[in-house]
């Protein structure tokens, strides 16, 4: 499958072209970008298009109220528990079992510029923005509300850090930096510890 970024709601609430509008009129980014909408029989897609050309990104809205909606979000609930840590595993189930509604922010072709990458990545906050949530990163994992990783998902050759989060015995978020190339920060993680060496960082 390819990359793609789903934002679960537990929020009765849906996009629009309105949502997206801030960001034609702020960000330089979006002085050539397009915003479409599409209504087919099962769902509701933005098709988003840059200088005009054939679309470079599907968002598409998966209601979870048909069978088969209802079948792909109990799938995606049977995929995040096989991962860790387990308290994570356990605290995302429950909240995707309240999703209201599920976004996939699908490319539609490789993003290869930073520029591209920066307009799929404001196009997603501003959704996420509006309809508050949790995210399904793939080769990442799943984030609590706040963005921060919480279920391990990347592959054995990721590099680079994230910002990671794990609940504390008080039901709160403790949010730390993550370095993915460090077994022992991994293991820590996977066990559910917060890693000895990694760096701890607090939110007002």
């Amino acid at each position: 499958m390819p990359f793609f970024i789903r934002l679960f709601s537990i929020y009765n609430k849906l996009l629009s072209i309105e949502t997206f509008s801030s960001l034609a009129e702020t960000e330089p980014l979006f002085e050539d970008i397009e915003f479409e909408k599409e209504v087919t029989n099962t769902h509701d897609q933005f098709i988003i298009k840059k200088n005009g050309s054939e679309a470079a990104l599907i968002i598409e809205n998966i209601p979870s109220k048909k069978d088969e909606d209802k079948f792909k979000l109990d799938n995606i609930i049977e995929y995040a528990c096989e991962k860790k840590p387990l308290k994570s595993a356990k605290w995302v189930k429950n909240y995707l079992k309240k999703t209201s509604v599920l976004y996939e922010f699908i490319p539609l072709a490789d993003l290869e510029t930073e520029e591209d990458w920066e307009i799929f990545s404001l196009i997603y906050i501003e959704a996420w923005a509006y309809l508050r949530g949790i995210f399904q990163i793939k080769n990442e994992g799943f984030t609590n509300e706040s963005g921060d990783i919480i279920l391990w998902d990347f592959p054995y050759d990721a590099t680079g850090s994230r910002t990671a989060a794990l609940r504390t015995f008080t039901g709160r978020w403790k949010t730390f930096e993550l370095d993915t190339e460090d077994n022992s920060q991994k293991k820590d993680f996977l066990k559910g510890k917060i890693p000895e060496k990694s760096k701890i960082i607090y939110r007002g």
